[in-house]
């Protein structure tokens, strides 16, 4: 009718942009052409080594978390993160791909995180490069508050983002920072950052095996009554 509003229903859609538009970016980077000689590795380097490579990374970090509703400042803390993707070359000096990951503070990985990255990487001398990822935070689970005595997983506030920049050695270590922003369902604004060291490739794989082991040891036993 003239002179009602008109309202637009966002519906489930917006949470679905994040995940297609990193879909349509590995799916670029798979149908980029590349020399026959090239092969895929496990530990990235650029062509003519390489055609592409997949990213397989545990890292360790440090940094501090503020809330918007908390007035006595910020809080200190380790964040523990996995990292899986894949790169493709597009050439001798860049790469472009995604990784899927998932964070937690500490061994106990409180405040579990999930979601998807796009990376773009740039090749420097010396088997060296640069990445550059944004991406967006499409779970979390909080630990356990009055408001939310389960602490329990939710997709049901507003999508987080993050950036993360890291300087890579060959692929196997790499020196990351990493800044994320989340709105909780309370629309209190969670603002974190962190920096610290990456592992990748064979290292990534060996410190992957030891960080589950740390994480499954930390998690106290519960008895059973039968």
């Amino acid at each position: 009718m003239v002179g009602e509003p008109l309202t637009v229903d966002r519906g489930p859609m917006h949470r679905r942009v994040p995940v297609v538009v990193f879909a349509a970016l590995v799916g670029a980077a798979l149908a980029t052409p590349s020399p026959a000689t090239a092969q895929t590795c496990w530990r990235g380097r650029p062509l003519p080594d390489c055609t592409s490579f997949a990213i397989t990374e545990v890292g360790f970090s440090f940094g501090s978390r503020r809330d918007s509703a908390n007035a006595g400042g910020a809080a200190t803390g380790h964040l523990m993160t996995w990292e899986l993707g894949y790169m493709r070359n597009l050439g001798e000096r860049y790469a472009v791909g995604g990784t899927a990951f998932v964070e937690g503070d500490g061994l106990g990985m409180a405040r579990l995180r999930a979601g998807l990255k796009g990376r773009y990487r740039v090749w420097l001398e010396g088997n060296r490069s640069v990445d550059v990822a944004p991406g967006v935070i499409l779970l979390a689970e909080e630990p356990s508050t009055p408001g939310n005595p389960d602490g329990s997983l939710t997709a049901g506030y507003d999508l987080g983002g993050l950036l993360a920049v890291s300087y890579n050695l060959g692929d196997l270590v790499s020196l990351t920072a990493q800044v994320e922003a989340l709105q909780r369902p309370a629309k209190e604004l969670q603002m974190s950052g962190y920096g610290g060291v990456r592992f990748g490739s064979y290292p990534g794989a060996v410190a992957a095996l030891v960080a589950l082991v740390a994480v499954v040891l930390s998690i106290p036993s519960h008895s059973t009554a039968f």
